[in-house]
């Protein structure tokens, strides 16, 4: 089990982490280079192994194991844990504010509003096949329900 969250969980937390360390050094206008650079990827690599260990203790025993120590031992592995998700969190928002302004500046704001308009009607479609009978507003008229 530990093999496996070394092999799969550890790279992806360590990328994660430097991924947002530098997005929000980039965002603050600091340059990571040279020993900077460096060790900022041996601490995502930590964080990377600590979270890989942790995420196999909690896939063997549940999320109690959290728990175990003293505090001090508590909160680095919260903290670890803690900083991956928020790292993820970081990358995600970053990634889709990037697409977002790209989708502006290159299709303009026709591309937004049917991108609104296709999410709202999926969400009452969804909304309505968990009913009794799905809406007919949301349907297309030349929508054919002979299956």
């Amino acid at each position: 089990m530990l093999l496996g969250a070394l092999l799969l969980i550890a790279p992806l937390s360590a990328a994660l982490t430097v991924a947002a360390v530098d997005m929000l050094a980039g965002f603050v206008g600091v340059a990571l280079d040279g020993s900077v650079g460096l060790l900022v990827s041996l601490g995502a690599a930590v964080v990377g192994l600590e979270v890989a260990a942790e995420t196999a203790a909690v896939r063997l025993h549940g999320f109690a194991v959290l728990d175990r120590g003293g505090r001090s031992r508590c909160a680095i592995r919260y903290a670890s844990v803690g900083a991956t998700v928020l790292s993820g969190l970081v990358v995600a928002v970053v990634f889709l504010a990037d697409v977002l302004g790209w989708l502006l500046s290159v299709r303009g704001s026709r591309f937004v509003a049917a991108a609104a308009n296709t999410w709202v009607r999926a969400n009452r479609a969804v909304d309505g096949r968990r009913s009794v009978s799905a809406p007919d507003s949301v349907l297309p008229r030349s929508f054919d329900a002979s299956f």
